[in-house]
């Protein structure tokens, strides 16, 4: 799940970009060679949309993005993912997501940091 609230608006859109919205995503991705993977991602996100005649509540939008991401090692126990996005979504004017193209970026930990230390029992045996 996801909330997402926009307090400045640095890009003037001549439509109405929402200021918060929530969405819930379920993604795949998909090792390819060694660091770079595939991904695709599904997005049902509601919002408020302001028309002209008045705001619509709770509008949804789906939003689908297919792309391909790099994995990169900065510590032993953690990653830097970078993912470049394309949204199939035809709408336009897209409230949630007004560009086709994203780049995330991200973090996260790496397998190194998910394994549990061996413990190695040392058994001495006295002969007398």
């Amino acid at each position: 799940m996801n909330y997402r609230a926009t307090f400045g608006d640095s890009i003037n859109y001549s439509w109405y970009v929402s200021p918060s919205n929530t969405s819930v995503r379920a993604f795949m991705n998909y090792d390819i060679v060694k660091s770079w993977y595939a991904y695709l991602e599904g997005e049902v996100s509601g919002g408020s949309r302001q028309t002209i005649e008045q705001n619509e509540k709770n509008k949804w939008n789906y939003n689908y993005f297919i792309g391909a991401g790099r994995r990169f090692l900065i510590h032993p126990k953690m990653n830097m993912i970078v993912t470049a996005l394309y949204n199939l979504n035809n709408q336009k004017q897209n409230p949630v997501h007004p560009q086709r193209f994203q780049v995330r970026v991200g973090f996260q930990l790496s397998d190194l940091a998910l394994r549990k230390s061996k413990l190695t029992m040392i058994r001495i045996v006295n002969c007398l």
